[in-house]
């Protein structure tokens, strides 16, 4: 791409600004906004707003809406200006890029948000034009320079012009045109088109598209992780086969059981790393950890592993799950002392005495109707299916045997 010139001034501040010439910025420039441009006008970047914003910025006050392609626009901004546009525009750019090398990333950028935003520029002078007009201000004729009362006047008003022809937004031209603004208005918000035109065609086109590609099955299908046993999308997964050689570190012995279905069993575990053998997909999270040759903080191999959920156990309602629960919770709260770092907490916990629970289920009748009572709520009467639900015989024997 070959090199654009540009002008350079000091701002105070902010260091150098660079300032784009009328031959670049002029194919771009949108309709009503040509009047107040000269043939020595240079541009300065302000913005890059949506078209909610654009009221703000109008030609009387000596601004320019232009279309400028990405790939011309960045090579005259700042890095933090151009990584704010790549935000905006969904473009992934590293933090520690360079400016030389920020073209190369807008090249071919094309999404839904630019025709939306619109880049915002500030006319005025170049340095020559500005060096002219300063010469001409502070010209004073020979007859005046004896009188003392007009030297010091002045000198007050070049010094306070200079301060404000530094920013062309405090400029003489823009104080009377926003002046004259103010006064046929009469300090009255500017008009906005309300309601907005229907969308293009291709805009519509464009947002049909990006719909379709967010809704696209491998977007929205989840599965487990079998490093952390954690749902998540498989568009942030990969193959738990990628990584086949960096699972040694999940090696923990004692962690896992194999299932006893009697007391007299031996107590065994399973060997080599402690995963979901389930799943075959690992989440790019947990990927990254162990890429580091470290164990994720919720990996299974950090005593999170429960193994397979019985089918006894896999489809329990809230009245079964107290009956068959090892620990019942009363109270839990929190109490923070004298307002120090240090937190005290209190758990308050009771154990279910799982023997004396099996031994007398089922219970009669005549006492579960006195301290039992189960509503249904919803539109439908409850079938013969709900009162045929009575899987707390299996549940009890599977947890007496097994000994939790």
């Amino acid at each position: 791409m070959p090199d654009i010139p540009y002008h350079a001034i000091s701002v105070t501040g902010s260091g150098r600004a660079h300032l784009f010439p009328l031959s670049t910025v002029e194919p771009y420039i949108r309709a009503g906004f040509h009047e107040k441009i000269q043939t020595d006008s240079v541009f300065k970047f302000v913005d890059h707003v949506d078209s909610s914003e654009l009221y703000r910025y109008t030609a009387s006050k000596g601004f320019v809406h232009a279309d400028i392609p990405f790939c011309e626009l960045v090579t005259g901004l700042s890095v933090s200006s151009s990584l704010k546009i790549a935000r905006i525009h969904g473009i992934c750019i590293g933090s520690h890029v360079s400016k030389a090398n920020l073209p190369p990333h807008f090249d071919n950028h094309n999404c839904l948000k630019c025709n939306l935003y619109t880049t915002i520029l500030s006319v005025t002078q170049n340095c020559a034009s500005k060096s002219r007009q300063r010469m001409k201000d502070t010209y004073i004729p020979v007859s005046s320079r004896e009188d003392p009362m007009y030297m010091a006047s002045v000198k007050t008003n070049a010094s306070k012009a200079s301060v404000k022809d530094k920013d062309p937004l405090h400029s003489s031209t823009y104080a009377e045109n926003n002046m004259n603004s103010d006064d046929q208005h009469g300090n009255e918000e500017p008009h906005i088109l309300f309601p907005p035109l229907p969308a293009s065609e291709s805009l519509q086109q464009q947002v049909i598209k990006d719909f379709c590609n967010e809704a696209l099955p491998n977007n929205l299908e989840e599965a487990g992780c079998a490093v952390c046993g954690e749902l998540s999308l498989k568009s942030n997964m990969s193959r738990l086969k990628s990584i086949k050689a960096l699972l040694e570190v999940l090696v923990s012995p004692g962690t896992t059981r194999v299932e006893r279905k009697k007391s007299s069993d031996p107590i065994r575990e399973f060997k080599g790393p402690v995963l979901d053998y389930q799943c075959d997909m690992v989440c790019n999270e947990c990927r990254k950890i162990l890429r580091k040759g470290e164990v994720p903080k919720n990996a299974l191999a950090n005593n999170l592993w429960l193994g397979n959920v019985p089918d006894e156990l896999s489809s329990l309602n809230f009245v079964e799950k107290l009956l068959v629960a090892r620990v019942r919770h009363n109270c839990c709260f929190a109490r923070v002392s004298s307002g120090m770092k240090k937190l005290v907490s209190h758990v308050i916990a009771f154990e279910s005495p799982m023997p004396k629970i099996y031994a007398c289920l089922p219970p009669p009748v005549d006492e579960i109707d006195q301290v039992l009572a189960i509503m249904f709520t919803g539109p439908a009467q409850p079938t013969e299916k709900e009162f045929k639900r009575t899987p707390l015989l299996s549940i009890g024997t599977w947890r007496y045997h097994i000994r939790i």
